[in-house]
C-alpha cells in the first residue's frame, strides 16, 4: 500500500463514519502528523456510540495513519495458515490458541485444517495478536483499513464498499465446497448469510474479473468487505490511540499470548468491513459500527465471523 494522501469517510450515512470536524464531509489525511479531534474545520471527528467509541484525541503522530507505505496481507488468514502457526508452537501455547473443532481438527501435534483454503473464522483478538506477533507482523489500524481499500488521492464514492462503489452482488451457489477450487455461481461479496460460512480466500478473482467483480480494493486486496471481519486498532478509545505500530518479534508468552504490551494494555481494537453474516450496511468501507467492539466483549471473545489479517510497516 503506497504512501500518499487519502480520504476518510465518503459523505455517506455509514454508522460512526469519520468526518471533518466542522461539517459532515470527508477528511483528508495529508501526512503522518498528529491529528486533532474536535469541531474545527481542520479536525477529525465522528459520532459517539458504545461500538464506535468516543471522538477524543489527539491521535498521536506515532499512531499509523496510512499515509506512510505499509504491506498488507492480500488475503485473509486461511485455516491452513493458522494450523501451520499452531504446529510451530509447543503443546500448551498451541492448545490455548486452538479455537474450535470444525476449523482445527485433531489433537496436538496432529492438527489439520477442516477446509485449508477457507478464510479462518472464530479468531479472538488474542488469537490475531499472537499470530501477528509470531509472524513478525502487526494489526492494521482502522485508518490504514480505509487507505488500503480506497487508495491514495481517490475521491470517495458515497457509501462505497471496498471495491470502490455500491454494486453488491450477493454470492450464491457454492461449487466444490471446501476445496482449493471452491467457487460460487455468482457474486462479488459473501454477506447476508446467503452462504452461511466463510468462503475460500480470493474466491471472486479470476482471469476475467475486474475490481468490482473480484471484490478487490484499489491495491488488489481481497475480501476487505464481507467474508470474515477485519480486526483493526481503533481510534475510538485511549488505549487504541497509544498504538505505535510495533511489529511482532516472533516470541509469545508461556500461555501463547502476545508479549507486545501495546496489544495487551486494554481493549485496543474493533472490526471493519463486515462478514458473511452481516447486511449491506456494515460492508460499507467507512462504516464504523464495530470499530470499538473490543471495549464491550474483551480480548478473548471468539465468534464465527471474526477473522485475521495483518500488516507490516514498509521500511
Amino acid at each position: 500500500v503506497t504512501s500518499g494522501a487519502f480520504y476518510l469517510g465518503s459523505n455517506g450515512d455509514e454508522t460512526g463514519h469519520f468526518r471533518r470536524g466542522d461539517k459532515d464531509t470527508t477528511y483528508l489525511v495529508a501526512n503522518e502528523n498528529s491529528i486533532t479531534v474536535g469541531p474545527a474545520a481542520s479536525n477529525l471527528t465522528f459520532a459517539v456510540s458504545s461500538f464506535t467509541g468516543s471522538p477524543a484525541g489527539p491521535i498521536p503522530a506515532a499512531y499509523p495513519k496510512g499515509f506512510n507505505a505499509f504491506y498488507c496481507m492480500k488475503y485473509e488468514c486461511s485455516e491452513q495458515q493458522y494450523v501451520d502457526f499452531l504446529l510451530n508452537l509447543d503443546a500448551t501455547r498451541s492448545n490455548n490458541r486452538n479455537m474450535a473443532a470444525g476449523i482445527v481438527n485433531g489433537t496436538y501435534p496432529n492438527f489439520t485444517a477442516a477446509a485449508p483454503e477457507r478464510a479462518l473464522g472464530a479468531a479472538s483478538f488474542q488469537d490475531m495478536a499472537a499470530y501477528s506477533d509470531w509472524a513478525g507482523l502487526r494489526p492494521m489500524t482502522e485508518l490504514e483499513y480505509e487507505k488500503a481499500s480506497r487508495g491514495f488521492n481517490i475521491a470517495p464514492q458515497i457509501n462505497e464498499n471496498a471495491w470502490g462503489n455500491t454494486t453488491v452482488i450477493t454470492s450464491t451457489g457454492v461449487v466444490n465446497p471446501g476445496l482449493d477450487n471452491e467457487t460460487v455461481t455468482t457474486g462479488n461479496v459473501n454477506h447476508g448469510n446467503a452462504i452461511g460460512r466463510p468462503l475460500r480466500t480470493g474466491i471472486f478473482a479470476n482471469t476475467l474479473s475486474n475490481r468490482v467483480s473480484s471484490g478487490g480494493t484499489y491495491y488488489g486486496i481481497m475480501e476487505m468487505s464481507g467474508n470474515v471481519m477485519e480486526p483493526v486498532i481503533t481510534v475510538g478509545n485511549a488505549a487504541g490511540r497509544t498504538f505505535t505500530g510495533q511489529h511482532g518479534d516472533g516470541n509469545l508468552d508461556v500461555d501463547g499470548l502476545t508479549d507486545n504490551t501495546q496489544l495487551t494494555a486494554g481493549s485496543t481494537w474493533g472490526y471493519r468491513g463486515g462478514s458473511y453474516s452481516d447486511g449491506v450496511a456494515i460492508l460499507k468501507l467507512s462504516d464504523r459500527f464495530l470499530a470499538n467492539r473490543g471495549a464491550s466483549i474483551g480480548n478473548n471473545s471468539r465468534a464465527a465471523n471474526y477473522g485475521i489479517r495483518c500488516v507490516r510497516t514498509a521500511p
